[in-house]
């Protein structure tokens, strides 16, 4: 199996590489400023295999993500770009030298998110696995994806879905790039990284090298992140505008890469 990691911040690349993974991955699920500088995008690759992570992309930035992604595959040759809407994907998918990857913002299970148990409750007990699964297992689906080059996918493995992988044999009909230690819970519209520090992109990037708790954020804003009754107990770390939790999956199912994230979350670590 391949391992291959995430960093946090692009400050990371040298750590990383020095790890000698398969490859490390760049950039972020929930904001576009975090891409690598072309120039040091280009540097990483040199050095090792290289995947970019895009979050959902607006239309008025749009072209400047596909003229970004064009240079980085006619200086590399090849790359792999992780896409979290269809959108970007079909206006992606036909360029020379990129491999798609569907992210986690689009294969999507109810058993990851914090509140996913009020769903499942709603249903006969032998209809729950499957409420609770990824939402990538129909074959139609799977079949849409590589009409538009997407050759592999991201997802957490959890109970529910790793039960499934094992049943399907997923791997074989498309790859599976799996997430073992941490989930993403939300993504917000405005990054409380920034907003916290008054500063607005690009000059807020220097804000997103530390975790930050959620308690923390709430603390010292009047108006709560979570103040609905129903999201009144949600806990998490944030990664600039993407909450996740720390999860320890100890389902390890047959998959063709594991995705780790560096440095891992951990509240003794990396917090502001």
């Amino acid at each position: 199996m391949e391992l291959e990691i995430r960093i946090t911040h692009n400050s990371l690349i040298d750590e990383a590489i020095a790890k000698k993974p398969y490859a490390i991955s760049l950039g972020h699920e929930g904001c576009l400023g975090r891409l690598p500088d072309l120039d040091d995008l280009v540097e990483a690759g040199k050095r090792t295999k290289i995947k970019l992570v895009l979050p959902k992309i607006l239309n008025h930035s749009m072209t400047y993500v596909e003229n970004y992604i064009r240079a980085a595959a006619a200086k590399l040759g090849t790359l792999e770009v992780t896409v979290n809407d269809f959108g970007t994907m079909l206006r992606l998918y036909d360029i020379k030298g990129i491999k798609l990857i569907a992210g986690r913002l689009l294969i999507k299970a109810f058993e990851e998110h914090p509140l996913g148990h009020l769903v499942s409750e709603r249903y006969p007990e032998e209809w729950r696995q499957n409420i609770l699964q990824s939402c990538i297992f129909s074959e139609d689906k799977i079949s849409l994806l590589k009409q538009y080059n997407v050759v592999g996918i991201e997802m957490n493995i959890f109970e529910n879905t790793a039960k499934a992988l094992q049943q399907w044999n997923l791997n074989e009909k498309i790859a599976v790039h799996g997430f073992f230690n941490q989930a993403i819970l939300a993504v917000f519209r405005y990054c409380p990284h920034a907003r916290l520090n008054e500063k607005l992109p690009p000059d807020c990037r220097c804000t997103c090298e530390r975790y930050i708790p959620l308690e923390y954020v709430n603390n010292q804003r009047d108006s709560n992140l979570t103040n609905s009754n129903s999201c009144s107990n949600l806990t998490g770390i944030l990664d600039g505008n993407v909450l996740m939790r720390e999860v320890k999956s100890d389902h390890f199912v047959k998959i063709d890469r594991q995705v780790a994230l560096y440095p891992e979350i951990s509240r003794g670590e990396r917090i502001k």
